[in-house]
């Protein structure tokens, strides 16, 4: 873990760059780092912010702002402060700086997602997955393939954004703050376009009512059809 701790670090995570500089710096740090047992199961403390917060910017990037705006610099910051990073559009007066908080749309079978592949080379995306036994006494994961479960586990995605939606309503934000909520598309395996309607829809209904910031996004890291779908708030 020294290694890939190292590699991240020595790399300046934490700096203010361009889009397109941001952007730059992420997918080469990526191909330098190590794909070992801990990189799947998201251990370290530059890794974890690497894979849960450093990620998800990149792709918000790519998807949000022109990657050619040469006066638009973001900064992912390292911490406990109440965001993850910062935009700031220069050209803009009064000047236009963002605040984003990023949180993970995930539960306990994306973890036994990661040990399955970190033991077995591969996992099946869609499909029921379920742990026998205790870390302590010995465990087993089993993971079986099924299309049939695609429904379900688009239900599951739904209600995992929900739940993350209502915790972090019952925190205090900056109201200049913005949300996005994120989630790995390969654990949906043939995402459509009416997929993206479906859970849009569901976002503006159940979701948008409770969010306190200034603007929330849900990104669909790695969606063939749209990665980034911004969710309209009541003023």
């Amino acid at each position: 873990m020294g290694c890939t701790e190292d590699i991240i670090g020595q790399r300046s995570p934490s700096k203010w760059r361009t889009v397109k500089e941001y952007i730059r710096w992420f997918d080469e740090t990526l191909k330098l780092v190590p794909t070992c047992n801990d990189f799947y199961l998201c251990k370290g403390k530059l890794l974890k912010p690497f894979l849960e917060e450093m990620l998800p910017l990149r792709h918000f990037l790519a998807n949000k702002v022109n990657v050619s705006a040469s006066k638009v610099y973001c900064k992912h910051y390292l911490g406990s402060q109440p965001y993850d990073a910062r935009i700031i559009d220069t050209e803009q007066r009064p000047l236009n700086c963002a605040k984003i908080e990023f949180t993970q749309a995930t539960d306990v079978e994306e973890s036994w997602r990661r040990s399955y592949l970190v033991e077995h080379g591969s996992v099946p995306v869609t499909g029921p997955i379920n742990k026998c036994g205790t870390d302590k006494k010995g465990s087993e994961i089993t993971a079986t393939l099924s299309d049939e479960y695609y429904g379900k586990t688009l239900d599951r995605v739904k209600k995992l954004i929900l739940k993350v939606a209502e915790k972090k309503s019952t925190k205090d934000y900056d109201p200049r703050t913005w949300l996005v909520i994120w989630f790995h598309v390969p654990v949906l395996r043939h995402f459509k376009d009416h997929d993206v309607c479906e859970l849009r829809d569901f976002a503006v209904k159940r979701i948008a009512p409770m969010v306190k910031m200034q603007r929330f996004f849900i990104l669909c890291v790695g969606s063939p059809v749209k990665e980034l779908i911004e969710i309209p708030l009541l003023k």
